[in-house]
């Protein structure tokens, strides 16, 4: 069977550096297809990705080096304003777009201009008084 591994040790030293090659390595040859290599040197994913014979290599804020790139869409949209992590690229604002439906929702509900009849299911007329009844 083959998995997914992950290693976001950071490896900016020489000796981590070499510890993560290595477990790459042995990693790849206990059997998994794909390796992700979260803040790892750009050099370092390098030397992994160009040693790796038959394992996919992911990276996540690990250079231009893997053969794959992955990105957190929280990250990419800017859904969390005040957190923006060095690997990231904010693509859109997705997250003040988010914030300003958000405070209007909140307006429309406390000023009860929200929901209107559009917005709910009904009952007809007639139905609601032989509901009444019933519950008589």
């Amino acid at each position: 069977m083959r998995f997914l591994s992950l290693i976001s040790w950071q490896g900016r030293g020489a000796l981590q550096a070499k510890k993560i090659i290595d477990d790459a390595k042995a990693l790849e040859e206990a059997g998994v297809y794909a390796i992700l290599l979260e803040m790892v040197p750009d050099r370092v994913c390098r030397i992994i990705t160009e040693r790796a014979e038959d394992c996919f290599i992911i990276g996540l804020g690990s250079g231009p080096y893997a053969h794959g790139q992955i990105l957190i869409y929280h990250d990419m949209f800017g859904l969390y304003p005040r957190f923006e992590p060095k690997m990231a690229k904010v693509y859109a604002d997705a997250g003040q777009i988010i914030l300003d439906g958000l405070k209007q929702y909140v307006a429309e509900v406390a000023e009860q201009t929200f929901p209107q009849p559009e917005n709910w299911f009904g009952m007809q007329d007639e139905d609601y008084d032989e509901l009444l009844e019933l519950l008589d």
